[in-house]
């Protein structure tokens, strides 16, 4: 799902698209979408925030799930040439994700580019 204004492109990943059920790993199918995501951010300087969801994984709570599936987000994006400095991780815990139109959907991951004023 994806969503475009004037000031910031939205991409929303359910869960099961990217992680292996009830862990905090990117499965290996979703490394070849991660460097096509990659290519597509590279054509953009802005800003990415990746902000996950999460219920408890691995005997993590909500919070810290969240948190280190971002990160590996984050690593695969880097590892595929995304600039660190571009980059921001945000865990929301297991509270679901709400897109622009103010529908709230499941645990998962939304990238966020932020356009400049």
């Amino acid at each position: 799902e994806i969503h475009n204004t004037h000031d910031y492109l939205t991409m929303n990943f359910p869960m099961p698209t990217l992680f292996l059920p009830g862990t905090v790993t990117l499965m290996p199918e979703a490394e070849p979408m991660m460097a096509r995501l990659a290519a597509f951010l590279g054509i953009f300087n802005e800003q990415v925030q990746i902000l996950a969801s999460s219920e408890p994984e691995m005997g993590m709570n909500g919070w810290m799930a969240a948190s280190t599936q971002s990160a590996a987000i984050a690593k695969s994006l880097e590892q595929n040439g995304i600039v660190p400095a571009r980059l921001e991780t945000v865990s929301r815990g297991p509270n679901p994700r709400e897109t622009p139109g103010g529908v709230f959907v499941g645990t998962g991951v939304t990238i966020v580019v932020i356009r400049p004023d």
